[in-house]
């Protein structure tokens, strides 16, 4: 009884695996089915892309002339026409292969004979078209060819006048450079040539009234101070005047010369010394009304030496503490005047020291400052407004005045620009104070006051910190707003 049991559920197991076999292959052969379908739409989709691509590449082809437009829009509209047909071909073939699903084997058969006449029809009609495009982008290229051809030499002959235009220009251009360098050449040497003579009055009348103040207190040298002796600089072989010549080379002594002195500075209020060596460009590299500049290296830092032109101010140390004491005074005035914030741009002036060389002349050094050196005023009528460093350097010399109980007033302001601050050396003073230390040819007191604010126009610094106008202002110059005032 169990052998026969067994039989059946043997049978029954391998009809079930052979039913299990064929629902896989089934499936499999779906699985084939569906992957070879998307397969055909991804091929169609690309295709689609690709001519759709082409399409855009030809409508980005170059505007030519009417005719050229003409043909390629002709051509553009028979391409889109032709993927629009093969569009509905695709769509209509594929809808027929969904009909040739429920269709019996001969009715396939039959569609596939027709399918396949129509496709041969299509693609004779195609390869006409096809034929037809070909013939038309050849005489389409033939007419490019002959437009480019045309157009480049168009081109050419307009390069040529724009360069021929270019040249005159640049002729003119260049001429007219040549014509106002050499007026500002002439107006240069004219403005040294006055300046030189100036100068020269200046210090013979200086060394006349020391001759009479030392042979009045019965000095003996007064009989070596005479006015040959005051030209010495003037007859010096200078390379240029009032041109800075090339920066040496800092750290290698050839051509340099070594000195030794007293070096004494300020520190904390007091004067310190002590001795060292430094070595020094024998020859001037620039100079000014009173002193002539040297480059210095001093422990392995750069310097520069101002020197008097004077004889007497080079053997005298109050002359050159003077000048030490007015950086320290300005320095003060500019920390006050920068913690008012009313300019974004600070001002710094460099510290100043004495250096007593072995030959008993005194000379002043401070720090190199490299840039380019500007001038914003000077101890006369000179302004220089056009920038923001020169708006602040004329509320500055306003806001000392201020400061200083209407007693003094920094001015000749100068430096040079270092990001958002001024560095700033050899300033100058007016003031109606008695003070030996800043009796000076430059001080002019009262009067050096009164020439500064009679060109002086109050900008939005000066406002800002409500500074008070001076009586010889312009009228049409006053700070509207009394509220606004700053105690100073």
């Amino acid at each position: 009884m169990d052998v026969p049991v067994e039989e059946e559920r043997q049978a029954i197991r391998r009809i079930q695996d052979q039913e299990l076999t064929r629902l896989k292959e089934e499936k499999k052969k779906k699985d084939e089915a569906d992957r070879l379908r998307k397969q055909l739409r991804l091929e169609q989709e690309r295709e689609l892309l690709r001519l759709r691509e082409e399409v855009q590449k030809r409508d980005e082809a170059e505007r030519l002339k009417e005719q050229l437009k003409k043909l390629e829009a002709e051509e553009t509209m028979q391409e889109l026409l032709l993927l629009r047909e093969e569009k509905r071909k695709r769509e209509e073939a594929s809808l027929l292969r969904e009909q040739l699903k429920k269709m019996t084997v001969e009715e396939c058969k039959r569609k596939q004979n027709e399918e396949l006449e129509r496709l041969r029809e299509e693609t004779r009609k195609r390869d006409e078209a096809q034929r037809l495009r070909a013939e038309k982008k050849e005489q389409l290229l033939e007419t490019k060819k002959a437009l480019l051809l045309e157009k480049a030499t168009l081109e050419e002959i307009k390069k040529l006048k724009k360069a021929n235009a270019e040249l005159d220009a640049l002729n003119e251009l260049s001429e007219l450079r040549r014509k106002v360098q050499e007026k500002k050449q002439l107006r240069e040497l004219e403005q040294l040539k006055l300046q030189l003579e100036r100068q020269n009055l200046e210090e013979k009348l200086d060394i006349r009234m020391e001759m009479r103040r030392l042979e009045r207190i019965g000095d003996d040298r007064a009989e070596g101070l005479n006015i040959l002796e005051e030209k010495w600089f003037l007859e010096q072989e200078l390379a240029d005047w009032g041109v800075v010549s090339q920066k040496p080379e800092w750290h290698t002594h050839k051509s340099w010369t070594q000195f030794s002195g007293c070096f004494s500075f300020m520190s904390e209020g007091a004067k310190c010394s002590r001795d060292s060596i430094a070595y020094y460009k024998p020859i001037p590299f620039n100079h000014g009304g009173d002193r002539v500049v040297f480059y210095m290296i001093w422990e392995s830092k750069e310097f520069v030496l101002k020197h008097f032109k004077k004889p007497y101010q080079q053997r005298s140390e109050k002359a050159n503490w003077m000048m030490v004491d007015l950086h320290d005074t300005a320095n003060s005035f500019a920390q006050k005047f920068n913690s008012k914030g009313a300019s974004k741009k600070k001002l710094r002036y460099i510290e100043a020291f004495i250096v007593k060389e072995d030959s008993k002349d005194y000379w002043m050094a401070e720090e190199y400052l490299p840039g380019d050196h500007v001038k914003w005023n000077n101890n006369a009528t000179y302004v220089k407004s056009a920038d923001d460093g020169g708006l602040t350097a004329q509320a500055f010399s306003h806001f000392t005045w201020v400061c200083s109980g209407k007693t003094m007033l920094i001015i000749d302001v100068q430096g040079v620009k270092q990001d958002d601050s001024y560095i700033l050396t050899d300033p100058a003073v007016h003031t109606v104070s008695t003070d030996e230390r800043w009796k000076s040819h430059l001080n002019h007191g009262e009067k050096g006051i009164k020439t500064f604010f009679e060109s002086h126009q109050c900008n939005a610094i000066c406002k800002k910190m409500g500074l008070e106008r001076h009586p010889a202002q312009p009228r049409d110059d006053i700070v509207r707003d009394p509220s606004a005032s700053v105690m100073l």
